[in-house]
């Protein structure tokens, strides 16, 4: 209960911050399965500037929708800076937004290695040609790396991406 408030009052700035600026923003949700989507419109308003969500579970989603390579993926695999990259450009093609945020990593509770833990997830905020990629390993259960990814992109669209993105 207290996730959800905390997330539905970013979610609230957001709108407050994003309504008048005329710019439009999407996500590509992998591990979050639509979370930052579902919260974001659950307020009215957000069609103003929120563009939608596409939620590319698979590999084969992410390269048929969103159009990362499939060497990408064979290569770096769906947890990478690469492919969280790929995600958002392949995005803000398809969908024309001004920003595009994506989320891909491992929230558990299997699919974990030793190189890349449960908890592990990869961001990219892409805006127009600069795209900044950054990561985080959050600690908990399923529901918790979700909804921390989920503060995690409302945060970097109130304030900007992490001065650690790469």
């Amino acid at each position: 209960m207290l996730w959800t408030l905390t997330l539905k009052r970013l979610a609230r700035e957001l709108r407050k911050k994003y309504l008048h600026r005329g710019l439009k923003i999407a996500f590509a949700e992998s591990c979050t399965g639509g979370l930052a989507a579902s919260i974001l419109t659950s307020l009215s308003g957000v069609s103003d500037f929120f563009l939608g969500s596409a939620v590319v579970y698979s590999n084969e989603t992410k390269h048929r929708l969103l159009g990362v390579p499939l060497d990408t993926l064979r290569e770096w695999g769906a947890v990478s800076p690469q492919t969280a990259k790929a995600m958002a450009q392949g995005l803000q093609l398809k969908i024309d937004s001004d920003i595009a945020l994506s989320i891909t990593g491992i929230a558990g509770p299997e699919g974990g290695t030793r190189e890349k833990p449960v908890g592990l997830v990869w961001f990219c905020f892409t805006q127009g040609e600069k795209n900044l990629v950054w990561k985080r390993i959050f600690k908990g259960r399923r529901e918790r790396i979700q909804r921390l990814s989920v503060k995690e992109v409302f945060k970097a669209l109130l304030t900007g991406p992490p001065v650690d993105s790469q």
